[in-house]
This record gives structure tokens, C-alpha cells and sequence, in this order.
């Protein structure tokens, strides 16, 4: 499933990886994104890799969701729904989340059996 806006993410547990596109080719975007998701209460450690685009958000999931961590990027310059953005799009982040959400119940689900 790819948006105009996250064509990757993937949550686990406390981990984060989502791509911002036009971070890609911009040490200085990366590292901005890095010091500013490092303000925020509950992430641990964020490593932004300008090669590539992606971004490695370790958190607290007690503090803090990627559902807030995405909604703080959202409100920035970071990343945002651009003028191509389309409602399919957004439907698609949603289906994503949700994923990344029955995921991490199943996973959850399958340590407690262990």
C-alpha cells in the first residue's frame, strides 16, 4: 500500500520507519527532522538517513504512538499531504495504520503464548 505521502511505513512495538521523500538528497532536512522528533516526550533515539529517505524512530510506546508521532510530523514542513494528495490517499495511510496496528496485536498476541 503506497500514498502520495508514505509510500513506507512500517510500525512495531516502540519502532517507527517511515519514508519522507523529500528529505531524500538533504543531510540538513535529515538532521533537522532527527533534532525535532528528539524534542518530542517518549522517542528514544531517531536516526534519518538522507541517502534514502527514511527515517528510524525508536519510542517509548507507554509515552507516546505513532499515531502522535505521525500527526507531529504531519504538522510540520516534515511531511504533509501535498497538492497531489488525494482522498484515496488518505484512506490508504488509514489502512495502513490499521495494519500496522492488528500487527502488533498479533504480535503482542503470539509473546504472551510463548
Amino acid at each position: 500500500m503506497a500514498t502520495a505521502i508514505y509510500p513506507y511505513l512500517h510500525v512495531l512495538d516502540g519502532r517507527l520507519r517511515i519514508k519522507i521523500p523529500h528529505m531524500k538528497g538533504s543531510p540538513q532536512r535529515a538532521r533537522a527532522v532527527e533534532q525535532f522528533l528528539l524534542g518530542l516526550e517518549g522517542i528514544t533515539d531517531v536516526t534519518a538517513n538522507p541517502t534514502t529517505g527514511n527515517v528510524l524512530v525508536l519510542f517509548t510506546s507507554a509515552a507516546i504512538d505513532q499515531h502522535t508521532i505521525i500527526a507531529a510530523l504531519q504538522n510540520t514542513a516534515y511531511l504533509r499531504e501535498g497538492d497531489k494528495a488525494s482522498e484515496q490517499g488518505r484512506k490508504s495511510l488509514t489502512s495502513m495504520l490499521v495494519q500496522s496496528a492488528v500487527e502488533l496485536a498479533i504480535e503482542r498476541l503470539v509473546l504472551a503464548l510463548i
